[in-house]
């Protein structure tokens, strides 16, 4: 880690890792966190087939800040990101899901509904468009930028996140990007719909608790 934190960033443009906040992450249960929301970026279209899927989870802690608490980065079938997002949702109360606009229009939305409804959590969950725009670059230099605000962080100890923002090349036409353009997406979800997320949260802690199905029960937490 110590070794990564030195590492230039990539390009003349690229990221230096004391741009970035890292943060202890709260337990799932703490009373310091507000709300909860996912973003996901499938791995949909033409370059499908080489792009991974990120799904991220975010939580509004009461000191302002915004932090990366959780998530998952890969290879997955429509059903698979589902079914790591109810888990998700189950242990961070995150109900409210941001899905890429493309994907969403393309084929996520409406499968989500249908395995809603066939797993029964079709009365907590709510999903909503995200703009994906011409401009990735600009979203994650945006979200890196809030992390040096310190209004964004990540968890401490992190690699994966790390690694993708030190070899970030703006200029580039392919970046290994998945999982750090989900975590910017954090700023549109907060934009459209941080009222939603504060009032859902609060609504679904009790209903999600004493409720979780066995199936999504453990193994869907990775971050350190």
């Amino acid at each position: 880690m110590c070794e990564m934190m030195n590492m230039p960033g990539s390009g003349k443009n690229g990221f230096k890792a004391e741009q970035f906040n890292y943060v202890q992450l709260p337990t799932p249960d703490s009373p310091k966190i507000l709300g909860t929301f996912i973003t996901i970026d499938p791995a949909f279209g033409m370059e499908a087939v080489h792009d991974n899927c990120g799904i991220v989870v975010h939580a509004i802690m009461d000191d302002g800040m915004t932090v990366v608490v959780d998530y998952r980065v890969g290879k997955f079938k429509e059903h698979e990101i589902f079914q790591i997002c109810v888990a998700f949702s189950y242990l961070w109360t995150s109900w409210l899901w941001g899905i890429e606009s493309v994907a969403a229009q393309s084929v996520s939305l409406t499968l989500f509904a249908v395995y809603a409804i066939q797993d029964q959590v079709h009365e907590l969950l709510e999903m909503e468009k995200l703009t994906a725009g011409k401009h990735k670059s600009g979203r994650i230099q945006a979200w890196v930028s809030s992390m040096t605000k310190k209004v964004s962080g990540i968890p401490e100890a992190d690699m994966t996140i790390t690694s993708q923002l030190l070899a970030y090349d703006p200029e580039a036409a392919k970046n290994d990007d998945d999982l750090i353009d989900s975590c910017a997406y954090q700023s549109q979800m907060l934009d459209r719909y941080r009222g939603l997320i504060l009032q859902r949260y609060v609504g679904n802690l009790n209903a999600t608790n004493d409720n979780e199905p066995e199936k999504f029960r453990h193994g869907a937490s990775i971050c350190p």
